[in-house]
């Protein structure tokens, strides 16, 4: 489960924070936005396509 902290629309992209629970999660990558992505646990930042799921 993802738990959602901030979503910001900046243009055309999303800035997108949660807390990733398990490492196993299937990967968010079915296209719709540019998002930075930030895994708040490690800090590390991705960019990707994603979808936006509530």
């Amino acid at each position: 489960e993802l738990i959602w902290h901030k979503t910001e629309s900046l243009q055309s992209d999303f800035v997108i924070r949660w807390d990733i629970k398990d490492k196993n999660n299937r990967e968010i990558s079915s296209g719709g936005y540019f998002a930075v992505v930030e895994d708040l646990s490690t800090g590390e930042k991705t960019r990707r396509l994603i979808s936006i799921i509530k």
